[in-house]
């Protein structure tokens, strides 16, 4: 449960280094985009969009996993120390 809590946090923290987008003029929803249309960006965004849901992936995965051992009854070292 520590592990996974600190993991979290760090994520939260440490690990969160992106800038917000600006995304006031994209307000379509990516269902509604036509699948024929294309767009051509830098390599360099397009890895660094890879490393966004990298990020998130793992987040998100983490999160579902300290939850999931709460819903356990998992305790952390201090919760199972204490009197």
């Amino acid at each position: 449960m520590d592990f996974a809590e600190l993991r979290l946090a760090d994520s939260l923290t440490v690990d969160y280094n992106y800038s917000v987008p600006d995304t006031k003029d994209y307000i379509t929803s990516w269902q509604d985009i036509d699948d024929n249309e294309g767009v051509t960006i830098k390599k360099q965004d397009y890895y660094y969009l890879i490393e966004q849901s990298q990020y998130l992936h793992d987040l998100i995965h983490t999160n579902r996993l300290v939850e999931y051992i709460k819903s356990l009854g998992g305790k952390t070292y201090n919760q199972l120390t204490e009197k």
